[in-house]
């Protein structure tokens, strides 16, 4: 597990998360911010780091997850 901090935790640290998921873990913008969310309901992205999240995604991924993948919420996470 891994604690990513902002002060207020809503858009930067979001941003950075959802970073790391494209690149390292395979996952689509949407798939990685949906993640996020799931995990902090305050998410809350600003358009210019949508935007470049979006650029970051890879115009044909070769490591896409499914979408029926199990991600694990919050509270499943957590136990």
């Amino acid at each position: 597990a891994v604690l990513v901090y902002c002060f207020i935790g809503r858009s930067r640290s979001v941003a950075a998360v959802c970073a790391y998921l494209m690149t390292y873990m395979g996952y689509s913008f949407e798939q990685a911010y949906r993640h996020v969310a799931r995990a902090r309901p305050a998410a809350c992205l600003n358009c210019d780091l949508v935007r470049q999240l979006q650029r970051l995604q890879p115009k044909h991924p070769t490591l896409m997850i499914q979408e029926e993948e199990a991600v694990p919420s919050r509270d499943e996470f957590w136990e």
